[in-house]
């Protein structure tokens, strides 16, 4: 597929050569441009413009300025920012541009009429040039301009073109037809940019939202000059205050337009250098059902739902459509109008609707058939609206006229109807079914009438033809075949290429393409954000996935790799999950599990969520963001925490999303830090931010506390809210909360104040009071004050406290907080061939069907840095790392698993070289084993490097630990009572359950910064959550005096078996006895024994 479009590419290059030899830079007085040489046509300096005869219809042409860079196949998909003549297309004979000498530019109908003119003079000679900028300029040879495309646009603006008091942009009729549509973009008398429909019996403004004043939409009336531009980075600004950056800021080499489409609503597109597609990076109405006229008179406009999504238009019951491919038409009544008898009429309820205007006026606390009354006392009343406004209030509103009808998400309120009843006991069947028409449109032909005689034809003109298109095969014939060597000579760098960056990145690597197949053509929107947008898909294997498109595509390839690869380390069980990527060219995606139950911001405005759900949503969001700030390597912020950013999956389980594009930090380094820009949303941000304050993890703090408010209260906190006991304006969400609880010590109800009304009173109060009061700590302006998550995590131990009551030992659990690792193979001889596997952390090396179990290096990634390095290599072969060991001399531990031997690498690291005993189990085994362990991911987890699988040989390699295990600091004077402590601090969550089954002091080992490290949790037992509650264990594991009771009486082995191993170990930190030489012939049981006497 690849090679037929890079076919017909180069063939439509080499056909258009012959037409290309005529094109111009300039036109001089006295010179023309025919409509009959397709090669007639101006091209801008930059080639990026061209100005000629675009075909409209059959038989039809209008002078127009189109992109023309990157080449367009076909002219008609050539994007047109600019048409002469869009209301009185040419003929496609005779019909000319012509330059006249007087300076006067004029384009004539088959040389007959004169459709459209400049109507400028200039004795100096004249000349019409396209500048690099796509404006149309027409000038003397003193440099004086006496016309210019820029200053009469149609309906696109282009960078740099100013939009002024007299200029106006203009839509189209609809897709396909250029002619002037009923939409414009212009300044209004009160000098503010307004979208107006301008149809043909009536016009409305539309956008801003005509229930805002200027000053309340954030447009300013007093400044008078009416000027507003884009310039190429896509920064919108205007003299009313109207401003807006594209989604993709900053980049000045992406072609922009702002074009105001046939479908009612303003636009930013943007388009990447060399791409042929344009990506919407801007709007002005979220919401397209808003704008007027859609749908037409008498219809409703609605979005649809399931595989059948978009806007869809449809007639109200008892109305038909006027013209079955133009919908701003709007429907006609199926009904006898002559019908005006009062007692003749009926009310059909259309629910959760709104036409907007043509009201007879608004009548206030009106029952429903009070308001009825009010309708039929009307002779023009079409229906009524009635709503309820929120403040106490029911407002009817009849309707003179049914226009701009529409359905918004979530409107509590209805229209009513009103049809004759003898058409309703008629038609009572087919009015209880909604039938839709859909809104499609048809492309829309032009067709002229006229009709010429053709001229002779030209003779050298077709020997000129079949000479090209000789001359193009053969070129064709050797381009392909270079192209073949080419690609022959690369195909094994290229499959080696794919196959090590796959394995770099620890998980699968997916094609544009078939992400592109998997969401449908990307049609399907579920969320937008900053970063990018997110498409729901279906993977090959069926497996649905959410895939987002990320808009800022500016760093290179490796860039992204080692970011994705550090984003990939991240595992805990409340951050979504990221199972794939794309890297091609300048798309950059990423591939998550997909939330069956959307975000936290769609679920707080319906009644889905209990109080309960949302306790457990604050509880599991601190776990996940303590994770990314205290528990990983690397140093983590969101920066962008908000509902929108919590998904929940089918067991409303929170799970923090769009931290894959977060700002990671060396841990070392995490004072302070400064950001090129502002990042966030508003009303999420904290003080930093705005202040250009250093950057630390409290901003995420704060936005923590504003969530948690919000889950409480049910307010938005980018709405201010009302004052409502006689007070004036508004205050933030944060304020109105403190408030609130100010009054506590008058007024005990201040929880039932704040609470969220979709409640219903179901809710713990203490749980609130303890949620706002930490919610109030987060949110604090000097973040010196606010929490660390961690210690915001600890509301889920308030309740259940640390230290209950008991007369046994103590029993902790969740010690499964692990580090995750990634393990890289490459195969390094060139006659050998990658294949990779599914389970993308092993690369095996095929050669004529055999497996090659001799792996000649291993990649591993820097520790201080997220990138990965391709230099430095640990030895695989056993012999490397016997000669690392210096013959495996220098042993440092030995143990049930294996003995520990200190080496010095090839880049001269310091590496504990851990030679395993038991190496029963085959390699496959092993390597799945070790796996599912490389994906653990802890601070303090021993940070293991590499292995080597070498017929029974089973070798680990981990970091080096300065200060030794435990047990050998206990019994020294290294260890003050803070440094004990800090040995047992710390936990994180994991999807697995992990158990170690030999806890005890020799397997924690103490960094330079005595920082405990877990050792030896390799060739643990791995249980998925979601599985049985106990597992058995094939045979007796661990060290005598730490062992639980379970070992001995066989009983089934859970999680506590640790539990009980970590107390013997803490019962040694705190008495400095320790098991391993044996003090007293004291075990476990009766150290225990002794220490609780």
């Amino acid at each position: 597929m690849d090679f037929l479009y890079f076919s017909v590419l180069v063939l439509s290059l080499i056909l258009f050569l012959p037409f290309s030899s005529s094109t111009y830079q300039k036109l001089s007085g006295g010179s023309s441009l025919s409509v009959e040489n397709p090669g007639d046509v101006l091209i801008s300096p930059n080639s990026t413009f061209s100005a000629g005869f675009y075909p409209v219809g059959n038989n039809a042409y209008a002078f127009a300025i189109w992109f023309s860079k990157p080449s367009c196949l076909v002219l008609q998909l050539c994007t047109v920012v600019w048409m002469a003549n869009r209301d009185h297309p040419v003929n496609g004979q005779r019909s000319k541009l012509l330059l006249l000498r007087t300076g006067n530019l004029i384009l004539t109908d088959a040389g007959q009429f004169n459709v459209w003119a400049t109507d400028t003079s200039s004795l100096p000679s004249v000349q019409l040039q396209l500048n690099e900028y796509g404006n149309l300029v027409l000038s003397n040879s003193e440099g004086t301009t006496l016309w210019q495309s820029f200053d009469s646009p149609t309906d696109t603006l282009l960078p740099l073109q100013p939009l002024t008091r007299h200029t106006t942009l203009v839509s189209a009729r609809r897709n396909g037809n250029y002619s002037t549509g009923f939409y414009k973009f212009f300044f209004d008398d009160e000098n503010v940019l307004r979208l107006l429909f301008d149809g043909p019996e009536i016009s409305s403004v539309y956008w801003p939202d005509v229930w805002l004043l200027s000053s309340q939409a954030g447009r300013s009336a007093y400044n008078s000059r009416r000027n507003a531009m884009i310039d190429s980075f896509g920064n919108f600004s205007s003299s009313d205050d109207l401003s807006f950056l594209s989604a993709d800021y900053g980049a000045n080499w992406i072609q922009r337009r702002l074009t105001i489409d046939y479908d009612r609503n303003l636009r930013l597109y943007s388009r990447e250098e060399g791409k042929q597609t344009w990506v919407v990076s801007w709007q002005a109405i979220s919401q397209p059902c808003r704008a007027h006229g859609l749908c037409g008179e008498n219809s409703l406009c609605r979005y649809g739902h399931g595989p059948s999504t978009g806007r869809k238009c449809s007639c109200v019951q008892g109305y038909k459509t006027k013209n079955q491919t133009d919908w701003s038409y709007g429907c006609e009544p199926e009904f006898d109008v002559s019908l005006n008898a009062r007692h003749e009429y009926t009310f059909i309820h259309l629910r959760n609707a709104e036409f907007y205007g043509y009201d007879y006026g608004v009548f206030y606390n009106k029952t429903l058939k009070e308001c009825e009354t009010e309708c039929l006392q009307r002779v023009g009343c079409k229906g009524f609206q009635y709503k309820f406004n929120g403040n106490g209030v029911y407002e009817c509103f009849p309707k003179a006229l049914l226009r701009n009808g529409h359905q918004p998400p979530n409107f509590d309120g209805d229209v009513y109807i009103k049809l004759p009843k003898s058409y309703v006991s008629l038609k009572k069947e087919e009015l209880s079914k909604e039938t839709i028409s859909l809104g499609c449109r048809q492309n829309y032909t032009i067709n002229l009438e006229r009709s010429y005689v053709e001229g002779q034809e030209n003779g050298v003109v077709k020997f000129m033809l079949w000479f090209a298109c000789a001359l193009g095969g053969i070129e064709i014939v050797s381009i392909f075949l270079v192209w073949l060597l080419l690609s022959r000579a690369k195909q094994e760098e290229n499959v080696a290429k794919e196959g090590y960056l796959l394995a770099a990145t620890g998980f699968k690597r997916m094609t544009f393409d078939e992400l592109k197949k998997a969401t449908k053509n990307f049609s399907q929107e579920i969320g937008r954000g900053g970063a990018g947008i997110v498409y729901k898909g279906v993977l090959s294997d069926g497996r649905v996935v959410a895939v987002k498109r990320l808009n800022e595509a500016n760093q290179g390839e490796a860039e992204f790799l080692a970011e994705v690869n550090t984003i990939g380390k991240l595992n805990h069980m409340n951050l979504i999950e990221i199972w794939g990527f794309c890297a091609e060219k300048k798309h950059r995606l990423l591939v998550y599990e997909y939330m069956e139950h959307g975000s936290l911001g769609e679920m707080l405005d319906s009644h889905q969520l209990d109080w309960e759900k949302r306790y457990d949503i604050a509880l599991g969001s601190a776990k996940g963001l303590a994770y990314l700030h205290e528990e990983c390597l690397e140093w983590i912020l969101h920066c962008d925490l908000k509902p929108q950013n919590i998904l929940l999956d089918s067991g409303y389980r929170p799970k923090v999303s769009d931290f894959g594009l977060s700002e990671l930090l060396d841990r070392s380094k995490l004072s302070n830090h400064s950001f090129s820009k502002i990042r966030g949303t508003r009303g999420y941000m904290a003080p930093e931010w705005v202040f250009n304050r250093p950057i630390t993890s409290k901003v995420d703090v704060y936005s923590y506390g504003i969530v948690m408010l919000e889950m409480v209260s049910g307010k938005n906190p980018r709405k201010g809210i009302e004052l409502m006991e006689g007070g004036e304006g508004e205050m933030d969400l944060v304020t109105w909360v403190k408030e609130k609880k100010k009054g506590a010590e008058s007024k005990e109800t201040w929880v039932e104040e704040i609470i969220d009304r979709k409640l219903e009173g179901n809710y713990d109060k203490k749980k609130i009071e303890i949620l706002v009061a930490v919610a109030l700590d987060c949110v604090q302006e000097d973040r010196d004050a606010r929490p660390t998550m961690t210690q915001a995590d600890l509301l889920n131990h308030l309740e259940k406290h640390m230290f209950p009551p008991t007369n046994s030992p103590l029993k902790i659990t969740n010690l499964n907080a692990l580090r995750e690792l990634i393990n890289l193979i490459r195969c390094i001889r060139k006659d050998l061939k990658f294949i990779i596997e599914i389970c993308p952390s092993v690369c095996r090396c095929h050669r004529r069907n055999r497996v090659f179990h001799h792996l000649h290096s291993l990649i591993f990634l820097d520790n201080n840095s997220s990138r990965f390095t391709r230099d430095r290599r640990l030895p695989s072969r056993c012999h490397k790392l016997q000669k690392a060991t210096n013959g495996f001399k220098k042993e440092i531990e030995r143990g049930a698993g294996g003995i520990v031997y200190k080496g010095k690498l090839s880049d001269d690291q310091i590496a504990a070289v851990k030679q395993l005993i038991d190496a029963n189990h085959g390699e496959a085994e092993f390597l799945a084993k070790f796996n599912t362990i490389g994906k653990l991911n802890h601070m303090n987890l021993v940070d293991l490097w590499g292995y080597c699988v070498e017929g029974k040989h089973n070798i680990l390699v981990y970091e080096y630990m300065e200060h030794g295990s435990l047990v050998e600091n206990l019994s020294s004077k290294t260890l003050d009572w803070k440094k004990k402590i800090s040995n047992y601090s710390g936990n994180s969550e994991r999807p697995e359950r992990i158990l170690h089954c030999d806890i005890k002091p020799q397997n924690i080992v103490i960094d330079s910064n005595y920082q405990p490290n877990v050792l030896n949790f390799g060739l643990s037992w791995l249980l998925n959550r979601g599985d049985v509650k106990y597992s058995k264990i094939s045979r007796l594991q661990g060290t005598r005096g730490y062992m639980a009771p379970e070992w001995v009486l066989n009983m089934p082995i859970t999680s506590k078996v640790d539990v009980h191993s970590y107390g013997i170990v803490l019962l040694e930190l705190v008495t400095g006895r320790s098991l391993s030489i044996g003090v007293h012939g004291i075990d476990g049981k009766q150290l225990m024994q002794g220490t609780f006497k």
